[in-house]
């Protein structure tokens, strides 16, 4: 699998903020606060994605979420954005997680124990990341309630092109991990 330049990563994350699917670019986290990240979530971030969140960190203005009255808790979670991984490394309020609410609401199936399946990992809104097979390439789905998902891109590169329109090498988007060999999480597809 082609693995992509800084300088490409950075053209994909500036093209997010000019199309407005990020209020900014934040400096990239560090090799301490991926560690960190992973030890309190307690998963391990894929090569794409750990190398996509050290280039930059795209930030999203969570606090736009309007959504009315009446509808499931789980529709709150709808416009939550981006997760901004280095202010969550700090929060203690779980209320206030982003990362645990998407999983709590779109990620943990019900009637199966915790910890017994591989995680998934909240990238952008219900847009998740598996974390098996532990390589580049995985696909990233939608997930909504872990009763209605569905593939949103092939691979963590092709989902940028995918839900965001931005301009990425061809040959980035292909080559990844077949939702249908996916541990566990392909049951829920």
């Amino acid at each position: 699998m082609t693995v992509p330049t800084t300088e490409q990563i950075t053209e994909m994350q500036r093209q997010l903020v000019e199309k407005g699917k990020a209020t900014a670019i934040l400096p990239g986290l560090s090799d301490d606060e991926v560690a960190s990240v992973e030890s309190k979530y307690n998963f391990k971030l894929p090569d794409d994605l750990k190398q996509f969140l050290q280039v930059g960190l795209p930030v999203s203005d969570a606090t736009a979420s309007k959504v009315p009255d009446g509808l499931p808790a789980f529709y709150k979670t709808a416009n939550d954005g981006w997760h901004n991984w280095r202010s969550l490394l700090q929060e203690t309020d779980t209320s206030k997680d982003t990362v645990l609410k998407q999983l709590s609401f779109h990620a943990t199936p019900p009637d199966i124990e915790p910890g017994s399946y591989p995680p998934l990992i909240p990238i952008y809104c219900h847009r998740m990341i598996p974390t098996e097979p532990a390589k580049r390439g995985n696909p990233v789905l939608s997930m909504h309630g872990c009763y209605d998902n569905i593939p949103y891109g092939a691979t963590f590169w092709d989902w940028l092109v995918q839900d965001f329109g931005i301009e990425v090498p061809e040959d980035l988007r292909t080559g990844g991990t077949p939702c249908n060999e996916l541990p566990f999480w392909k049951n829920y597809l």
